[in-house]
């Protein structure tokens, strides 16, 4: 079947699960994605509460949430993914039904989402339960969704992610700061941080500018900096020396076999499905 796709929005993306008994409307979280719109949610590392957005963002995504569940008649769970893009809450789906985010949301809320739907489906109301209508205040500290991945174990696999979900498990990372809890979730993940060594960077050209600003931190703490060449290019113009690789369509193997022989821990690259 044919899709038209009119506009697209880059922006961030969020979701939420809410429970509704027809009537009351119950919002126990919401999840900022750090990956940006066009990953599947699945493969999204979703931060619990979110981080960057406003009062007024949030104030949107709750009246949006609840004026959808009572508009569909939807009793027990629901979930709603959004973007936002300048400043506005744009809806990408909504699905009546329990999502794969209600274990994270129960365990970081200490709410028992699926009983709690249950009971509202088989009659009990939410005001019998003890809940009244909007988003429920924030919970102690962040919390880190993280997809697991197992492109180790498959052959022939693109690891590009998109609108196609390819993780194959999820973990859970929990602190007192984001970068604690993202560093839980890494681990947890069976991705290892390597605290020194050096650093692959190579980034299409809409990512060098921010790229420079990332590559300044990793050498001030310790990592010997290494890119390709057009990311080297745009680092030097910066003031920042770097060892130049070749890329892989040079017909060189430098940059896998630097990887495989453990010459490089950590590899930063991005690029585009074209």
């Amino acid at each position: 079947h044919p899709v038209l796709i009119d506009h697209y929005l880059v922006g961030k993306e969020c979701e939420v699960d809410c429970i509704s008994d027809g009537d009351t409307v119950v919002l126990p979280g919401i999840m900022e994605h750090i990956e940006r719109a066009g990953i599947h949610s699945g493969d999204s590392m979703a931060v619990y509460p979110p981080q960057t957005f406003s009062q007024d963002i949030i104030d949107q995504i709750t009246d949006a949430t609840i004026k959808l569940s009572r508009t569909l008649n939807c009793i027990g769970l629901m979930n709603v993914q959004f973007i936002i893009h300048d400043g506005k809450a744009y809806v990408i789906e909504v699905n009546p039904r329990a999502s794969r985010t209600v274990p994270f949301l129960s365990k970081v809320t200490n709410i028992k989402l699926a009983q709690v739907a249950t009971l509202a489906i088989l009659g009990l109301s939410l005001k019998e339960q003890g809940f009244e209508t909007g988003l429920l205040p924030n919970q102690s500290g962040i919390h880190v969704k993280s997809p697991v991945f197992s492109f180790s174990k498959l052959n022939h696999v693109d690891s590009l992610l998109g609108p196609e979900m390819k993780s194959t498990g999820e973990v859970m990372g929990s602190d007192t700061t984001l970068a604690k809890a993202l560093y839980k979730a890494f681990e947890a993940a069976g991705m290892h941080l390597p605290q020194f060594g050096r650093a692959l960077i190579t980034v299409k050209d809409a990512d060098k500018a921010e790229a420079t600003a990332l590559a300044k931190r990793f050498r001030e703490v310790g990592y010997q900096l290494v890119a390709t060449s057009g990311t080297a290019k745009a680092f030097e113009k910066t003031g920042i020396t770097v060892s130049t690789i070749e890329k892989l369509d040079s017909g060189q193997e430098t940059i896998l076999e630097d990887i495989a022989n453990r010459k490089i821990q950590l590899v930063i690259n991005t690029m585009s499905a074209d």
